[in-house]
């Protein structure tokens, strides 16, 4: 299976942008079970997973502010967590079993 979609949140000149959202991939690995959880919990309400310890989130910068307060409580010395800030024209070929996300992820 094959799935395409693109991500366009750069506001051009003379246009009201329809959406303030970005694309944010979220990357982590943490040792601690409990804490991995809560992580895994607070991306949920965000976006969605892509691989076990990777998630896919469409935010807007108020969103994004909160999520990492929130992420950055829970991180440790030992672990890691990773953030991609996408919020230029991105685009998205998935190949393989995917779940495809209910969203409309073509943003103009």
């Amino acid at each position: 299976m094959r799935m395409d979609y693109i991500f366009e949140t750069e506001e051009k000149e003379n246009e009201k942008s329809k959406s303030d959202n970005f694309l944010v991939l979220v990357i982590y690995d943490i040792t601690d079970d409990k804490k991995r959880l809560k992580i895994a919990k607070i991306l949920k309400s965000y976006g969605y997973r892509i691989q076990k310890s990777a998630f896919e989130c469409n935010v807007n910068e108020k969103n994004f502010k909160v999520m990492k307060e929130d992420l950055l409580e829970l991180v440790g010395f030992s672990d890691l967590l990773k953030i991609y800030k996408l919020n230029t024209m991105v685009e998205i070929t998935t190949y393989g079993d995917c779940d495809i996300p209910d969203e409309d992820f073509l943003f103009f």
